[in-house]
């Protein structure tokens, strides 16, 4: 962190931070984020190397910084690599505190016949402590994703401290064994307490620890690589339309010389604007991918239909670059008013070159056709409907409009991918 450095060099002068150093751990975390498609930056793999430090010291690790700077990927990155220097396997789990309540996490006691039951916490210690299928011999890291409220992380405070030792109501203790981690997942800890804090490692990721452009890497990669036939798929290969269609918006996502990208652009106007709901660059990169990927299989299906005439050529450029718009828009300003569609519509078509049929509508007010790759408007979509006089007063008719077209469109691409909607 640059404030720290300060800090440090005017309390005491001549002094630096020195970087964590291991060669053969480096090498493996680089190798390792290769194969996710992730980018292995200076600062991502200090922040992996200094978690290491961290979880070789103590049985607590506390993973501060806001949602989308890397925390779950460094540590799932680093048991990875740990896992290749010494061929020690690792286990992960994942468990959302604030989903259950304290009985649900650690385990309940009936006062009628005072039978012991775990909960999930204790289950997963136990079923460690019993090593019924090897457990001594792998890893075991604990995740704790979620608020560190003392509601439920007081009870871990005998745990996290040097007895190491979880009480249970029924009177039995659990001791944590030398494979066993537990980590808490947060993005601050204005709800946490000083005792639960002092007793564990802190690791501070901050935002720019992942930039836009690491993020749109990991995208591109993860959608080169996406299984868009699914069970339609006969050969090992991806379909031809899918790489067609990443190389064609590649310029316009990555930039070049002449230009900066477009996505870095329209995500800085966006994360600007006002929203229904305060937008997170993860959030709308996020919506971002489910739309795109809705674009791919539109080109992969359009194939499969049309397998003498492929979209290819200008037609895969105009399907693929239109599309990429449509996606911008309706990922970075689906939670925004209308004048800021409006505005990031026209941010898009100017810097992208792309010329809608009529200027008196807007980018918001047109669909991508994958039949000829050119615009549609939304409202020329809507089917007609005819009532009968009798169920003009009925109250489940349902009449079909523009706005209703458009959204069962967008949140259907949401849904598809199984994203979260709000």
């Amino acid at each position: 962190l640059t404030v720290f450095s300060d800090i440090l060099t005017e309390i005491f002068p001549g002094s630096n931070v020195v970087k964590m150093e291991d060669e053969k751990l480096r090498s493996e975390i680089e190798s390792v984020c290769v194969d996710h498609d992730c980018v292995a930056s200076e600062d991502f793999v200090q922040k992996i190397l200094q978690l290491h430090e961290v979880i070789d010291m103590r049985h607590g690790i506390m993973c501060v910084g806001p949602v989308g700077c890397s925390k779950s990927t460094s540590i799932r990155t680093l048991l990875k690599a740990m896992e290749r220097v010494d061929g020690i396997k690792g286990e992960i789990y994942s468990i959302d505190p604030k989903a259950m309540n304290k009985e649900a996490l650690y385990g309940s006691l009936d006062g009628t016949t005072l039978e012991w039951t775990d909960g999930v916490f204790t289950s997963i210690l136990r079923m460690v402590l019993d090593n019924q299928k090897g457990e001594s011999d792998r890893r075991h890291w604990v995740v704790f994703d979620g608020d560190v409220d003392p509601d439920w992380a007081e009870n871990l405070n005998s745990v996290l401290d040097d007895n190491k030792l979880l009480t249970l109501p029924s009177g039995e203790r659990l001791g944590i064994p030398d494979n066993f981690r537990i980590i808490l997942e947060v993005d601050s800890l204005k709800h946490a307490t000083p005792a639960t804090v002092s007793r564990c490692g802190m690791v501070w990721f901050s935002e720019d620890t992942i930039t836009t452009e690491m993020c749109l890497k990991h995208l591109v990669g993860k959608l080169s690589k996406t299984d868009i036939l699914g069970d339609r798929n006969t050969g090992d290969s991806s379909p031809p339309a899918q790489s067609l269609f990443i190389e064609a918006i590649a310029p316009l996502i990555f930039g070049d010389d002449r230009s900066s990208s477009l996505i870095v652009d329209a995500l800085e106007f966006a994360l600007s604007q006002c929203h229904i709901m305060v937008p997170t660059r993860d959030r709308l990169l996020q919506t971002f991918q489910s739309l795109l990927l809705q674009g791919l299989e539109h080109a992969v299906e359009y194939d499969e239909n049309h397998p003498d005439f492929p979209m290819t050529g200008e037609h895969m450029e105009k399907f693929a670059k239109r599309w990429l718009l449509h996606a911008i828009l309706w990922s970075f300003a689906a939670s925004a008013s209308w004048s800021v569609r409006k505005d990031l519509g026209d941010l898009l078509l100017r810097t992208s070159g792309i010329l809608l049929p009529d200027d008196n509508y807007s980018l918001a007010d047109y669909r991508v056709r994958a039949e000829d790759g050119d615009y549609e408007l939304w409202s020329d979509s809507v089917p007609r409907m005819e009532i009968e006089s009798h169920r003009v007063s009925a109250t489940d008719v349902v009449i079909t409009t523009t706005d209703t077209v458009r959204h069962s469109d967008i949140l259907g691409a949401w849904l598809s991918s199984r994203r979260p909607l709000t």
